[in-house]
């Protein structure tokens, strides 16, 4: 008996943890302006910027993003550090090359970007993740080739589907793993508005960053390229709980049943 009972108390325990990972089809969205020009230019939020310390930025010496010259490409373009939106980092010769952003502010010095991109223009719909797990949507934002520590805070106008108009929203630069230990997700807009996505879903909005080291010249370079994205945390801000609750309903019925 006790262990058809221990049996029905795990089966509720996974049952509940599906239920936590719904299965209901998760909203898109799109974005506008993005913003980390920390209230130098008007209409931007105090707060907002990305910063490095104990490096510098690394600088294609030719003027514009790398897309933007003809063939053949300047040395080391891939790596440049731009802003920008697109599903994805410019790569030599790629057909789906990222939007061309309209700027303004001072953008980029040897340490530091302070400024907003793709402040005109129709909102830029987000890609479908599929080759991602855990994550639903994203967009690219833009390549930031460094040395030291990167660390920003970014916001920008999110309509989701389903959603009338658009809202702000803002959050910190975070790794994945930061992610997973709780930093970085936005679920609420600049006032407090509970967003849609997270209310249907366990996953969350978080501006972050995917690394990785490249040589350059003879200097070891990390390579940051940041995205928008929702995604669920492991674990997921819900689906814990809900286990956690459901497992002990069911492990008292078991502890009432024994005899």
């Amino acid at each position: 008996m006790k262990t058809r009972e221990t049996r029905f108390a795990l089966a509720v325990v996974v049952a509940a943890c599906v239920v936590a990972s719904p299965t209901l089809a998760r909203p898109s969205f799109s974005i506008g302006a993005v913003d980390a020009a920390d209230g130098m230019v008007a209409g931007s939020r105090p707060g907002t910027g990305i910063d490095l310390a104990g490096g510098v930025f690394f600088q294609v010496e030719d003027p514009g993003p790398p897309w933007v010259p003809p063939p053949p490409f300047p040395v080391h373009a891939e790596f440049d550090s731009y802003v920008t939106l697109g599903s994805g980092p410019w790569e030599p010769g790629s057909f789906n090359p990222p939007i061309d952003p309209v700027e303004t502010g001072p953008g980029f010095s040897d340490s530091n970007y302070r400024g907003g991109w793709y402040v005109s223009g129709p909102f830029v719909d987000a890609f479908e993740a599929i080759d991602k797990p855990g994550v639903s949507w994203q967009l690219f934002l833009g390549r930031f080739t460094h040395t030291g520590n990167l660390s920003g805070r970014v916001a920008l106008a999110l309509a989701e589907e389903g959603a009338a108009g658009f809202r702000t929203v803002m959050g910190d630069i975070v790794t994945p793993s930061e992610v997973n230990g709780g930093q970085g997700w936005i679920t609420e807009d600049v006032n407090g508005a509970a967003l849609i996505g997270p209310q249907l879903t366990d996953e969350v909005y978080a501006f972050v960053i995917k690394e990785f080291e490249q040589e350059i010249e003879g200097v070891t370079y990390t390579v940051s390229d940041l995205y928008i994205q929702s995604l669920a945390p492991v674990p997921s801000p819900g689906g814990v709980g809900v286990c956690a609750v459901c497992g002990v309903c069911a492990l008292r019925r078991r502890i009432r049943s024994a005899p």
